[in-house]
């Protein structure tokens, strides 16, 4: 059997290389996000988040955030949800639809004009999440 190729964790390296990407992030495509959660928010409007697999836990971790984080005395919360958190919704549009509509046919359902739909997928081609 081969040996692994061994890396170097380091937290040093770690820094360096998380610096590296951060970066590397497209700042205009980042504060337009943000502003439209900030927009959401003002508007009374709704966040959907969708993802599969580990972008699944992603999104049901950064709606709780978004929600709970939002909660300022006097002021309402951010509506959020996580469109991957119920797995009989879920199943029921992948075998009565098909898997590439569990999203979108719960956006069908609750989606109203000038919500925000945040879909992860760290291949980027994730059917699903891209329609």
């Amino acid at each position: 059997m081969d040996a692994l190729p061994t890396r170097d964790f380091s937290p040093a390296v770690y820094m360096a290389e998380l610096a590296a990407c951060l970066r590397d992030l497209d700042q205009v495509t980042i504060e337009r996000m943000a502003w439209a959660l900030v927009d959401a928010h003002a508007a009374g409007r709704t966040v959907f988040i969708c993802g599969n697999g580990g972008s699944s836990a992603v999104a049901t971790h950064w709606a709780a955030d978004l929600s709970k984080l939002t909660a300022l005395p006097g002021r309402s919360r951010l509506r959020v949800m996580s469109l991957t958190d119920s797995a009989s919704t879920i199943t029921a549009a992948a075998n009565d639809f098909d898997y590439s509509e569990i999203f979108a046919d719960q956006l069908r359902t609750f989606m109203a004009p000038g919500d925000v739909v945040i879909g992860i997928s760290t291949s980027g081609r994730s059917p699903n999440v891209l329609k």
